[in-house]
């Protein structure tokens, strides 16, 4: 349903957004959110500014701590998933060793567990979703298959729309071309 209904999306953003109600409704967990591929630094992942929650203000601090987050090599949900290119399931964010600013925030705000999955186009991540609970959660090994072949899907859908934008790009320079 997921991946369906993204590709109707016409861009990566609308499939983003999509992809986080969809998921967090399902799930029915309070927190998702999405990094992204920085175009000025292909080898980085941003917060995308993509949130999906229930709570106004409840997520403020988590949401800050995202933002200023550089994905790097901690043990950072965003960075295992980055690293492995494969889904990563958290049960306890408050246990994680060290204890990072965006852990504690997570914690603070009352979430518990977390997982996290790819988005990958042409072998490569370029992006990664994650979804928070604010109750300890085990992992579920079909489940996490099951969310990375949605990173794989999203991934296609991404790519589609890519070669759309650029075949939309060189149509209008040659119809300029041709003016």
């Amino acid at each position: 349903c997921v991946t369906v209904t993204a590709n109707r999306s016409s861009t990566i953003e609308d499939t983003a957004v999509t992809c986080l109600e969809q998921i967090c409704s399902h799930l029915g967990w309070p927190v998702g959110h999405v990094y992204l591929r920085d175009n000025s630094s292909p080898e980085m992942l941003i917060s995308s500014g993509f949130w999906q929650d229930k709570a106004d203000d409840a997520f403020a601090a988590f949401h800050e701590s995202s933002r200023h987050f550089h994905l790097g090599s901690s043990t950072e949900l965003p960075d295992c998933v980055l690293a492995s290119g494969k889904p990563k399931w958290i049960v306890n964010l408050g246990a994680q060793e060290p204890l990072s600013e965006r852990a504690f925030a997570a914690a603070r705000a009352g979430l518990r567990s977390g997982f996290g999955f790819p988005i990958v186009v042409d072998a490569k991540v370029v992006g990664v979703m994650e979804f928070f609970s604010d109750q300890t959660i085990q992992p579920a090994d079909n489940f996490l298959n099951m969310m990375e072949h949605i990173g794989f899907e999203l991934g296609q859908v991404i790519r589609r729309q890519r070669t759309e934008e650029e075949l939309r790009r060189a149509k209008a320079s040659a119809e300029f071309a041709n003016r």
